[in-house]
């Protein structure tokens, strides 16, 4: 096992970031190269972002593999050489070097997560282990907490 601390990122210490490339995007940037690296992971960045009404990701391509998880709202997404519509629960996988854009055409804002990861690692995927651990006591419910 990873000898790796736990790190914590609180979403009011994150700033949302104006995009300068892209139209009416703002991002919160939970994992950088830096956390991947204290973490002894392969991967480039987990961003937050949230495409105002017209907002856009702009078409673009990537030397890694890109998975888009709507979270929030409706989008337009750009893959493949066309427009596909999605809503909040489709995930997208975008292959490095796919040409791909994410544009929200409505009034509601949309928000998705990104996950970033190197297109050179290894493949030898496989579904993670867990290990239930007993004798960690689950707080009490909030209504039976005394102050």
């Amino acid at each position: 096992m990873s000898k790796a601390k736990t790190i914590v990122q609180e979403w009011d210490a994150l700033p949302l970031l104006v995009h300068p490339d892209h139209p009416k995007l703002y991002q919160k940037q939970f994992v950088l190269p830096r956390e991947a690296d204290a973490m002894h992971v392969a991967l480039h960045a987990v961003l937050f972002e949230r495409l105002g009404q017209e907002g856009a990701v702009l078409p673009h391509d990537h030397d890694c593999c890109e998975i888009i998880c709507i979270t929030k709202g409706a989008v337009e997404a750009y893959y493949q050489g066309g427009w596909h519509p999605h809503k909040a629960g489709d995930t997208l996988l975008i292959p490095a070097g796919e040409i791909h854009s994410v544009y929200n055409p409505w009034q509601e804002e949309s928000e998705q997560v990104s996950i970033f990861l190197p297109a050179d690692a290894p493949a030898g995927n496989r579904m993670f282990g867990t290990r239930i651990l007993s004798g960690i006591p689950l707080p009490q419910p909030k209504e039976e907490r005394t102050a």
